[in-house]
């Protein structure tokens, strides 16, 4: 056999080495840093699998109740004295206590709005998890969990419900029961336009319960993205407690700060 042939051989022999090398380098290289799972907020790539989806810089980013002085009834933040916020001390609620995990402005604005309008179901996976993480410090002895409804024609039109989504990612993390219990009759003017009493008139008529269903004595768990005024929390709980619950939780994403009327306008607290 010819030197030439001899070389050939071997270059082909160690090219089909190195192409197998290569394989097995690009799955490796791959399960270190999968492709595709990327930060939610900035898009970068993120160095390996995580049930949060966000890089370390723009989980900081993010604004929380975490540090700051709470409504004991609707968890908005309070300064100086007292243990009631300013709606909280003016009117009754239906459900016990409510907590959300951040604040409904900048960064989380913008990823919530693109979580409900911009076809990212998807990202209720983070968000559940988030959820979780943050039920799980709290004292709540929950029997099962609902969500805030969403009318037949708006979720056709979107595509689903968030609420839905988040609760569902929410209960397969803690492995507590979602029932999907509460239906909205009709659809109702966008409630982010409205005052408090308007949402409250707004909703009444609109949400009902399945009949078929026994919640005597159970304590449930409502779920929504955003907690405005709280009238959505309001109104389900108090269908619910009309049902026998015993106790009513809330826990959204996301808690807008308390707008104060002033000369110029709406002063957010």
């Amino acid at each position: 056999m010819s030197k030439i042939k001899i070389c050939e051989e071997n270059c082909e022999k160690n090219n089909i080495k190195l192409s197998l090398f290569n394989k097995i380098s690009k799955i490796f290289c791959n399960l270190l840093f999968p492709k595709g799972i990327k930060c939610l907020l900035c898009g970068r790539d993120l160095s390996k699998v995580q049930e949060i989806e966000f890089c370390e810089n723009c989980f900081k980013k993010l604004s929380n109740f975490r540090v700051k002085k709470l409504c004991l009834k609707c968890g908005d933040e309070i300064n100086g004295d007292g243990n009631f916020c300013l709606v909280c001390k003016g009117k009754p609620r239906n459900f016990e206590m409510a907590r959300s995990i951040f604040k409904y402005e900048g960064e989380v604005r913008k990823l919530i709005v693109k979580f409900k309008f911009n076809n990212c179901p998807y990202m209720s996976e983070t968000f559940g998890a988030l959820l979780a993480n943050y039920y799980k410090e709290t004292d709540w002895e929950i029997d099962a969990v609902v969500c805030a409804p969403m009318s037949i024609k708006r979720k056709r039109k979107r595509g689903y419900n968030q609420a839905e989504l988040l609760a569902k990612s929410f209960c397969e993390k803690t492995g507590l029961k979602f029932l999907d219990i509460l239906i909205k009759a009709k659809d109702t003017s966008q409630q982010s336009k409205l005052s408090y009493s308007e949402r409250q008139t707004n909703l009444q008529k609109s949400i009902r319960i399945v009949n078929d269903v026994d919640l005597t004595n159970k304590n449930i768990l409502f779920i929504d993205d955003i907690f405005t005024t709280g009238a959505t929390a309001d109104i389900c709980s108090l269908i619910l407690k009309n049902k026998n619950v015993k106790k009513v939780y809330v826990l959204t994403l996301a808690h807008t700060p308390l707008q104060i009327p002033t000369e110029k306008g709406l002063l957010s607290k």
